[in-house]
C-alpha cells in the first residue's frame, strides 16, 4: 500500500526545514569589552576558534520567521558558560546581553543593536547614533535627536522590555492592544511596556508569549522560558483565557483538538478518555494525533482519523543502509508522515530521506531517530526511580535493559508498552515516576536514556536485573555491575 505526498504536505516540509536551520548558525570567536569601553576600540578578533558559538532560541511551535526566532546566547561548548549582563564584541559586532544570557535587545543603552536576536550593527572604531526617550505633548517617543529619526508603526525591545510605537511614533500604553493588521492581541502596562508571562485579569489567566508579547490564542501554547528543555503545554479558550476546567478544546485551525487537565495543563502523550485511547503530541503543544492531513504513526500504532488508537505492529526497518517504515503488507511510500515526535518524508520506493525533530526542528538527513522526547523521558524516569543512587554505568544498564526489551521478539516494540507492561517496572505510575516524566529525574539519567536510545549498550541481550547477592560471577548468563546483576 503506498500513499502519495500533496504540495500541501511539501509546503509544510519546507516550513519545518526553516525552523531547523537555527542549529546551523555560524561559530564565532568572543572578546569581551572592558565595563568602561562600551562601543569604544578593542583588540583583534579571531572568528578561527569553536569553543564559543551562537544558540539560537524560537518560540515553540511558530512558523518559521525572523521574529520568531527573537532570542540568541552566545555558548561556551566545553564549559556551559554564556555571556551574559553587559556589552560584548563577538566577531567584530557589538552585542548587549542580558543577566539571562539573552542577546535579545534591539537598542540598549541608546545604541541600536540589531533588528532581531541582538545582532550587533556597530563593528568597533564606529561613532554610531545614540538613541532617547523623547517627551512630546502627544506622548512618548524614542528616537535620535541629533538626526530627527524615530522609531514609528513598530515593535521593538529596548532595554529588555517591548514597546509598540504607531505610525505617528508614539509609545502606546496601558491594558488591551490588537494589531489591526494581524488581529493578534498584547496587554500593555502603565508604562507602556509589553506584558510577557502570564498575567491575572480579573479572574482569569492569560499568557503572553516570552518574546513576541502576543497573546495566546484558543488551543495549545507551549509557555516554557527561553531555553527550557521540556515542554510546557497549556490549553486556552477562545477568548484567550487558560482553561481551567478539563475537558476537550478546539485549536485554531480546523480539525485540531487538544485535552486539558483541571488545572489548564495539556494532556500529552496517550490518554483514555471513556474507555478510548488517543495520543495528544507534546511538540506540537499537546495536539491530538489524528491521520487525516498526515498519516500519524505512535510507539507502533497507527492513529485513525478520529484521532483513536488502531492497529499496531508498525516499525522501521533496515535494508543496507537505507530504512522503510511499516509491517508485512505495507509500507509508507511517496508521503509524509509523523513517526514518534518527528516527520519524516518517504520517496517512492518507501525509503526514508529525511526527518525533522518536531520539537527543535533538527534535520536528520538519511538516518532515522526512531524516539520521540516521550521515549526520552519514560526512560529517564525508570532509570532515576530504579537506579538513581548508582553508577553510571548501572544507570545506563538499566536503560538497556528497557532497549532490549524494544528489541526482542518476546516483548513489545516500542518503549511506552516495555514500561507500562504489568509486574514488570513497579516504579511506573508512582507519584516519584510521574513526577520524574517532567524533568527526566536527573541530568545523568537524561544523559544514560539518551545513549541507549542511540545505540550504547553496555548489556547487550541482556532483558533483566536483580541484586547480585547469591549470583555465580562466573555464569555466563549474568553480567554484574556493582551490586546489580544483569541476564
Amino acid at each position: 500500500m503506498k500513499h502519495n505526498a500533496t504540495k500541501e504536505m511539501r509546503y509544510r516540509l519546507c516550513r519545518y526545514l526553516m525552523a531547523g536551520l537555527v542549529s546551523l548558525m555560524a561559530v564565532f570567536f568572543i572578546v569581551v569589552l572592558p565595563d568602561d569601553a562600551v562601543l569604544a576600540e578593542t583588540g583583534e578578533v579571531s572568528t578561527s576558534s569553536a569553543v564559543w558559538t551562537w544558540d539560537y532560541w524560537y518560540t515553540p511551535g511558530e512558523e518559521a520567521s525572523m521574529d520568531a526566532y527573537s532570542f540568541g546566547r552566545v555558548k561556551n561548548t566545553k564549559t556551559g558558560e554564556v555571556l551574559a549582563d553587559g556589552w560584548y564584541l563577538v566577531d567584530g559586532c557589538y552585542y548587549y546581553f542580558t543577566a539571562a544570557g539573552y542577546a535579545r535587545d534591539q537598542y540598549h543603552d541608546g545604541f541600536h543593536v540589531g533588528d532581531y536576536m541582538g545582532v550587533g550593527d556597530y563593528q568597533k572604531g564606529e561613532e554610531p547614533d545614540k538613541y532617547e526617550w523623547i517627551n512630546t505633548a502627544d506622548g512618548w517617543q524614542y528616537g535620535c535627536a541629533e538626526t530627527g529619526e524615530y522609531l514609528k508603526d513598530c515593535k521593538v525591545w529596548i532595554d529588555t522590555k517591548r514597546y509598540i510605537f504607531d505610525e505617528d511614533g508614539i509609545m502606546q500604553k496601558g491594558g488591551w492592544y490588537q494589531d489591526e493588521t494581524t488581529g493578534h492581541w498584547y496587554y500593555l502596562l502603565p508604562s507602556g511596556a509589553m506584558q510577557t508571562g502570564w498575567k491575572k485579569v480579573g479572574s482569569k489567566w492569560y499568557f503572553f508569549d516570552w518574546t513576541t508579547g502576543r497573546m495566546a490564542e484558543k488551543g495549545g501554547y507551549d509557555v516554557r522560558n527561553p531555553y527550557t528543555i521540556k515542554a510546557q503545554n497549556y490549553v486556552f479558550t477562545a477568548s484567550g483565557a487558560m482553561k481551567q476546567t478539563a475537558g476537550w478544546q478546539a485549536g485554531a485551525k480546523d480539525e485540531q483538538w487538544f485535552l486539558s487537565n483541571a488545572d489548564g495543563t495539556a494532556a500529552c502523550g496517550w490518554q483514555e478518555v471513556k474507555g478510548v485511547m488517543y495520543y495528544f503530541e507534546s511538540a506540537l503543544r499537546g495536539q491530538m494525533a489524528q491521520s487525516w492531513d498526515w498519516e500519524w504513526f505512535q510507539n507502533g500504532y497507527y492513529i485513525r482519523g478520529d484521532g483513536t488508537r488502531g492497529a499496531s505492529g508498525y516499525g522501521w526497518h533496515q535494508d543496507g543502509d537505507r530504512w522503510w517504515f511499516g509491517k508485512k503488507g505495507y509500507y509508507v511510500a511517496d508521503a509524509m508522515v509523523y513517526i514518534n515526535g518527528w516527520g519524516y518524508e518517504f520517496n517512492a520506493d518507501g525509503y526514508c530521506r529525511m526527518g525533522w525533530n518536531l520539537a527543535t526542528g533538527e534535520v536528520a538527513y538519511y538516518k532515522c531517530e526512531i524516539y520521540s522526547q516521550e521515549d526520552l523521558y519514560m526512560i529517564a524516569a525508570v532509570v532515576w526511580c530504579e537506579m538513581g543512587n548508582q553508577s553510571y554505568e548501572n544507570q545506563l544498564a538499566v536503560a538497556n535493559v528497557i532497549m532490549n526489551r524494544v528489541n526482542s521478539d518476546k516483548y513489545p516494540n516500542n518503549v511506552y508498552d516495555v514500561i507500562h507492561q504489568k509486574s514488570q517496572f513497579t516504579v511506573v505510575g508512582t507519584d516519584k515516576f510521574n513526577k520524574a516524566l517532567t524533568t527526566g529525574g536527573s541530568a545523568m539519567a537524561l544523559r544514560v536514556a539518551e545513549e541507549a536510545l542511540n545505540g550504547i549498550n553496555n548489556v547487550p541481550g541482556c532483558i533483566g536485573f536483580r541484586f547480585a547477592s547469591g549470583v555465580d560471577p562466573n555464569d555466563p548468563k549474568y553480567t554484574i555491575i556493582g551490586i546489580i546483576a544483569y541476564f
